[in-house]
């Protein structure tokens, strides 16, 4: 969840590259953890990358596909 955070306080300082890598370290805890891959999603996306953008939000999606909170 830390590392999450850290990544949700780099996007908004503009700091992509950095959410980027906390949102990895959230997976690597947790790879289930789907606001880790909506975060990792929103960064990508925030970077331009959004065919990796896509692909992580697709990733929250399939651990949480019932539900429309998997991002905030």
């Amino acid at each position: 969840m830390a590392w999450c955070l850290l990544g949700l306080a780099y996007v908004g300082t503009g700091q992509h590259a950095e959410a980027i890598d906390a949102c990895r370290q959230a997976l690597k805890i947790n790879p289930q953890d789907p606001k880790a891959w909506c975060g990792l999603g929103g960064a990508y996306s925030l970077a331009g990358r959004y065919a990796e953008a896509i692909e992580a939000c697709h990733q929250a999606l399939k651990i949480e596909e019932t539900s429309l909170s998997a991002c905030p």
